[in-house]
């Protein structure tokens, strides 16, 4: 049997002490894997609802680590319009267009899942009421006398506008809003004194603003 020299002592001792060493150099180096560990829904801003539009349904505080530039969200298997991120801890979800209930949270990098939180977000279903909305016309007289109560718009959705009243250039619908963002909203339009408002039937369009919301 030959009897290991000293070359070959010297080698499988540098194998020993190379192996910490890269594995060491791997775990510095390494990508590393996402987790999510809290999920907690917050306010969207104006500027996130600007650039959103009607679509953006809820925004969402991810918190965990690993999270790094071009993971992709989805809302069990449908899309969120995006995964904003802050840093390798936190990250807002910004979901679209979502069923009602309780859903998962699925971190995409490419096609390859790399984090889920169950059950994780939630989206509450929308809270309906109904207003008296008055609104300042600002149409041509001739479209203003074309105004007559029943009119409605041009929507088949029971929430509708209806005309109840019309006083030479001072419009009272009634229309059924939405609470978002602590506010109400009608078709995605924000409802409260100063904003514009419309009203399109089949036979005329007309504008105006709004000068007050009674809620009913």
């Amino acid at each position: 049997m030959k009897r290991p020299n000293l070359f070959d002592a010297a080698i499988v001792v540098f194998a020993i002490v190379l192996i910490p060493i890269a594995y060491g150099t791997w775990m510095l180096f390494r990508t590393p894997h996402p987790t999510v560990s809290s999920v907690t829904r917050v306010d969207i801003t104006r500027e996130e609802r600007r650039i959103g539009g009607p679509a953006l349904l809820a925004k969402f505080k991810v918190r965990g680590s690993g999270f790094r530039p071009l993971l992709r969200a989805t809302i069990d298997d449908s899309p969120a319009i995006g995964f904003v991120l802050e840093n390798s801890g936190s990250a807002d979800l910004l979901v679209g267009a979502t069923p009602a209930g309780v859903h998962d949270l699925v971190l995409y990098d490419g096609v390859n899942e790399v984090a889920r939180a169950p059950k994780a977000v939630t989206i509450d279903p929308p809270v309906g009421r109904h207003a008296t909305v008055r609104v300042r016309l600002d149409s041509p007289a001739e479209v203003i006398q074309m105004i007559k109560a029943g009119d409605h718009d041009w929507s088949v959705n029971p929430n509708r506008a209806v005309v109840t009243a019309i006083d030479k250039e001072l419009l009272t619908v009634d229309l059924g809003v939405v609470a978002l963002d602590k506010g109400w909203q009608y078709f995605d339009a924000d409802m409260k004194p100063g904003v514009p408002f419309t009203l399109t039937t089949d036979t005329y369009f007309v504008k105006g603003t709004v000068v007050s919301v009674g809620l009913r």
